[in-house]
């Protein structure tokens, strides 16, 4: 399989062997407004001889993003991950390629930081979580100090209930 052309909204595939009349093919274009795509034709028959490997008989290899949609479906919004000795075969066994333990690794820290979310993302809802907790905590106290440049500092955060214990 070789990509003939690969954008952000189409994805087609053709058999290596298409110029020796191969007719298997697989056009993809991308669904609006999300990061997934459709499948829109298909060609599933190779009129190609299958024993015939590519001139270049190279090894198909994954990245890290591949290795992190492996994990996204295995462990959805889990941090707790396989080793990346593991994920190597987990890849291997659901996608058929082969990644090196760094690729796996990589594609594990991917798989975190995409559940996690970045630490920008999470500074942007610390506010609001603050005051939810103080809403749904009776008693609760939180302060969050912030430095000259309004840059953060420290954050105290006392539960209700712990409050209460201590009185």
């Amino acid at each position: 399989v070789r990509t003939y052309k690969l954008d952000t909204v189409l994805l087609i595939l053709k058999c290596t062997q298409e110029s020796k009349g191969c007719s298997w093919y697989i056009r993809a274009a991308k669904i609006a407004g999300s990061d997934f795509f459709s499948v829109t034709r298909y060609r599933s028959k190779h009129t190609c001889s299958r024993a015939v490997q590519s001139s270049s008989n190279c090894r198909r290899r994954g990245n890290p993003r591949l290795v992190a949609a492996v994990l996204h479906e295995d462990y959805p919004g889990q941090f707790d991950t396989p080793v990346p000795k593991t994920i190597v075969d987990v890849v291997h066994r659901r996608a058929g390629v082969t990644v090196s333990y760094s690729t796996a690794l990589r594609g594990k820290q991917l798989h975190v930081s995409d559940v996690r979310g970045t630490p920008e993302e999470g500074y942007r809802m610390l506010f609001s979580y603050l005051y939810m907790l103080e809403q749904e905590n009776p008693g609760t106290k939180t302060n969050v100090q912030l430095d000259a440049d309004n840059r953060f500092e420290y954050l105290f955060v006392a539960l209700g209930a712990s409050i209460e214990g201590f009185q």
